[in-house]
């Protein structure tokens, strides 16, 4: 029957079957329910209506309790008390791509028994999921090692769909899984899973020891033409969102939740610049968020206890720079790609405190319109006292810069930042400071002394206080020209870089 209704694209093996009419019992001991992928190719090439994805199914212990089989036999709508499958194995194959721009809704689309399916109760156990792009691709895009299921009182109608108590046709839909599995657009990263606990109907998602791994080494980045520029590793302790709305995913594809908690992540980031190397354009966060085509809304997402590292090599320089930012506690509010939720107005907003290098504490406020074409967005914040020193590791191998000794009691900056450029203000409090200027390539050991004369017409003698004696304090000034193939963190790394030169009486800081 399998078979014949699916013009020999599927074949159904049934053993052990035993079925109890009287009772509705219906029991298999293994199932397997197998796609013909030559079948499939020959209908399609036919011009015939064929599935985008096909499902390959092998499972223990298939039990079917409450069926009203007589009721089936004379037309009655299937009605099922309970469904256990046990140790289902599940592969599904991507055939084709859908390129609808508006999927139908499962009950709309579904023929035969299945339509008006009512199943009291489901339960998946022990079961095991695979996707992979095509039927001669040998590794997976996604996979589940283990989950188990459970649907309560699932309806296959219009009313089950668009009812404000349901989701997904179901009452009620828990999802348990362990090592989960994403391979990113374009092969170059995997995202994994420890493990994953979604309830609809507390609406909530927990997930546990998360972790973005590059599948290629680091000796790799920067290296020649069609190697990747930069490398991205994540790792966090527990991701929890709460308050989600699964209604809204359910019938539009929306992902809105009213809190987000990420604890401990830690992210390291690996640029090289390089001008022989073929460039493509970094995105800022405006582009990252307009390009997700689903809406989200997330009303707060909260960091906790993070740590961030940054390091970049520049085409000048023999080693590597890197800054890190320790014990990072930050929140956005209106994180949204909703033209109706933000605006310049009412823009996501970021706030963090965090200790640079693990020693001065920084307080920042990002506001982020991220539907503005131009990428406009704002940076304010502050600093306390320290040790300049502690900058020697990124200042000297990006921006050429020594800072021999010196003390800083406080700071402050604000700018506008664009695509293209950022403009800005930062005051430095500080007191004898010594600098010295090097010679690009030298590894940081050719000094060319603090008072700089060179071809570079606009730099000026260090001054080492601010304020003077008997002198306000000095400004300085923050003054970027984008390079649009250098990433978000190196764009505000040089917005930060360039007002802390410039406050030094610098005009200019040394260029890449």
């Amino acid at each position: 029957m399998v078979q014949e209704q699916s013009d020999g694209v599927y074949r159904l093996n049934l053993h052990g079957l035993e079925v109890s009419p009287f009772i509705g019992s219906v029991s298999v001991d293994s199932l397997s329910l197998q796609p013909d992928y030559e079948r499939w190719q020959q209908l399609q090439q036919q011009g015939a209506k064929t599935a985008g994805t096909l499902l390959d199914l092998r499972a223990h212990a298939i039990q079917l309790q409450g069926v009203n089989l007589l009721g089936t036999l004379f037309g009655s709508n299937v009605d099922v008390e309970q469904l256990r499958l046990q140790d289902p194995k599940l592969l599904m194959t991507l055939m084709r791509k859908d390129t609808t721009e508006e999927r139908k809704p499962l009950h709309e689309t579904v023929k035969g028994f299945m339509q008006q399916l009512h199943i009291g109760k489901i339960a998946v156990d022990n079961a095991n999921l695979r996707y992979r792009e095509s039927p001669q691709t040998e590794g997976f895009l996604f996979s589940l090692k283990k989950f188990n299921l459970t649907v309560d009182d699932i309806k296959l109608d219009s009313q089950a769909y668009y009812a404000p108590d349901r989701a997904y046709y179901a009452k009620q839909m828990v999802l348990e899984a362990s090592k989960a599995m994403y391979f990113l657009p374009g092969g170059k990263y995997r995202f994994m899973v420890d493990t994953l606990l979604v309830d609809a109907n507390k609406q909530e998602l927990l997930a546990k020891q998360l972790v973005l791994d590059p599948l290629f080494p680091l000796s790799e980045v920067g290296t020649a033409k069609g190697k990747p520029t930069s490398s991205h590793k994540f790792k966090a302790k527990l991701l929890r969102v709460e308050g989600i709305d699964v209604n809204a995913h359910a019938l539009h594809n929306s992902y809105i939740a009213q809190r987000v908690l990420l604890e401990e992540p830690r992210l390291e980031v690996f640029e090289v610049q390089q001008k022989t190397l073929e460039k493509s354009k970094k995105p800022l966060p405006h582009d990252l968020a307009q390009r997700v085509k689903e809406a989200f809304l997330l009303d707060t997402v909260a960091i906790r206890s993070g740590y961030i590292r940054y390091a970049e090599k520049v085409p000048e320089a023999q080693t590597p720079g890197h800054i890190t930012f320790a014990s990072l506690n930050a929140t956005f509010s209106n994180l949204t790609n909703m033209p109706e939720q933000t605006s310049i107005q009412n823009p996501t907003v970021l706030e963090a405190s965090t200790r640079v290098m693990g020693k001065a504490q920084l307080h920042v406020t990002f506001r982020l319109p991220l539907l503005h074409k131009n990428g406009y967005h704002t940076l304010r914040g502050s600093f306390g006292e320290t040790n300049p020193e502690m900058l020697n590791a990124i200042l000297v191998p990006t921006s050429f810069v020594r800072v021999e000794s010196g003390y800083i009691s406080s700071g402050e900056f604000s700018a506008e930042l664009t695509n293209d450029s950022a403009n800005g203000k930062m005051t430095v409090i500080y007191s004898n400071l010594d600098v010295e200027m090097l010679t690009k390539g030298a590894g940081g050991k050719q000094g060319l002394g603090k008072e700089v004369i060179s071809e570079v017409a606009d730099w000026v003698a260090i001054k080492d206080s601010n304020p003077m004696n008997g002198e306000a304090p000095r400004v300085g000034n923050i003054t970027v020209t984008r390079n649009p193939h250098s990433s978000m963190f190196s764009y505000w790394k040089d917005c930060l870089a360039s007002g802390f030169l410039s406050s030094m009486g610098l005009k200019s800081k040394a260029r890449k």
